[in-house]
């Protein structure tokens, strides 16, 4: 990928059955058996599902808590909210009795709620020609046919249905699963994220498989001017940096935290730049940026999202040009915060996914994220300037002048403004 461009990956895998390790090689060729029909064709999304205050205060909710809780203090951390919610999304398809509650809880919606809401996010970003140049998403499931027991119907249906699964089988002790499933991922997220897995246990029973890919220039046309910038690291020391300046019209305020939004070519998706606030709680320079983090909960992202936005300002810009990957285990997070019985051994209740008994069990064992970004002045290819629609001549003279330079750490997002969801949420501490 040049360095010219911006492109954001990331990709989920969950194991709910995994109790060893071995060693992984590579391949080039997938030998697990691919089993799943031809795609479904979907409409174009129902937008007004997007617009339901209920699927926006879940999914900022889900958000909002994911990031803050895991994020890694003086390192710049991304995650991906969506990829993390399809991803849990398909596996609660399999889930009965209090751990289907408890995922329901998570995830902020019921069961055919959350479907009809994951199945038109999907149409949204797959099935969308605005669109399919820029972002796409894509899910798998592997399971493991060495013990002769197959997933149940109903729940290989319904994710077949709602999210449109590449279907694979394959005996893990004689298949090296890791590798078809790296393999895939990386075809999925254009090569940027290579090697998911290390290994996978032959005891395992499945996998479910998420990857989402963005990429896009800046609406500006041409981009914008590259130039050094100095840049204050959460430890605090100046250097200088490569950054560069934009101008626009979009400002949003809280008590603690204001931002600016960039376009892309993107039809609706759009950069968030978040700093503290001069006059709130976080004011000033000086301040710990883990307690920044900290504070940005699900009120301060709705809110940014959902119109906290004063009109007559002319936001002039600074943000530094950045590139990372970033890695997290997942586990301890869910397993702590709302989904314990999902990683229960015997009190996990995947009924729904495979036929259990006093003697088999099926329990989420181990979640995992990788993302990766790289952002500067121009973006990445592009097919269509369509995201800009100013019929209104304006006067700068007549609106407020507000600086906000991203010059020390900062918060961002990546949000797919039509749905309200952040695509991807990430911190830079170090430039």
């Amino acid at each position: 990928m040049k360095s010219k461009f911006l492109k954001v990956i990331a990709a989920v895998g969950i194991l709910p059955l995994c109790m060893g390790i071995f060693a992984a090689c590579t391949g080039t060729k997938m030998k697990s058996q691919k089993i799943s029909e031809d795609k479904i064709v979907y409409a174009e999304a129902d937008t007004s599902i997007f617009e339901m205050e209920e699927t926006r205060r879940a999914m900022t909710s889900f958000a909002a808590d994911l990031f803050r809780k895991n994020t890694e203090s003086g390192k710049n951390s991304m995650l991906s909210p969506l990829s993390a919610y399809l991803c849990l999304s398909m596996c609660a398809n399999g889930a009965g009795g209090i751990t289907k509650s408890e995922m329901e809880k998570v995830l902020g919606l019921d069961m055919d709620a959350l479907n009809l809401y994951c199945a038109n996010l999907y149409s949204r970003i797959n099935e969308n020609k605005q669109l399919e140049e820029y972002l796409s998403t894509s899910n798998a499931i592997w399971y493991n046919d060495a013990y002769g027991i197959m997933p149940k119907k109903n729940f290989l249906d319904v994710n077949a249905l709602y999210y449109g699964v590449d279907l694979y089988k394959a005996n893990f002790r004689d298949v090296n699963v890791a590798a078809d499933v790296n393999l895939w991922i990386s075809k999925k997220t254009d090569g940027m994220i290579e090697k998911m897995l290390d290994n996978v246990n032959e005891k395992a029973i499945m996998l479910l498989v998420n990857t989402l890919l963005f990429e896009s220039r800046w609406a500006q046309a041409g981009g914008y001017n590259r130039t050094n910038v100095d840049f204050t690291d959460s430890d605090g020391r100046t250097k200088s940096v490569s950054g560069f300046y934009s101008t626009g019209y979009s400002y949003f305020k809280s008590e603690n935290f204001h931002a600016f939004k960039t376009a892309y070519e993107a039809n609706g998706i759009a950069f968030y730049g978040i700093l503290p606030t001069d006059d709130g709680k976080y004011g000033g320079k000086d301040v710990d940026f883990d307690s920044v983090i900290a504070g940005f909960d699900a009120n301060e992202m709705y809110g940014i999202l959902n119109g906290r936005q004063r009109e007559l300002y002319m936001v002039h810009a600074m943000t530094p040009c950045f590139k990372f990957d970033y890695e997290v285990q997942l586990s301890d997070y869910f397993a702590k915060n709302g989904m314990p019985s999902a990683f229960d051994m015997w009190g996990a209740d995947f009924s729904n996914m495979y036929e259990t008994t006093d003697a088999f069990n099926v329990y989420i064992s181990n979640i995992l994220q990788k993302t990766a970004i790289e952002l500067d002045e121009n973006g990445t290819k592009a097919a269509a300037a369509t995201v800009i629609v100013n019929a209104t001549a304006m006067d700068p003279s007549q609106f407020t002048q507000i600086q906000m330079y991203l010059d020390r750490p900062f918060i961002f997002m990546i949000v797919d403004e039509v749905s309200g969801v952040p695509l991807f949420v990430g911190s830079v501490a170090n430039v």
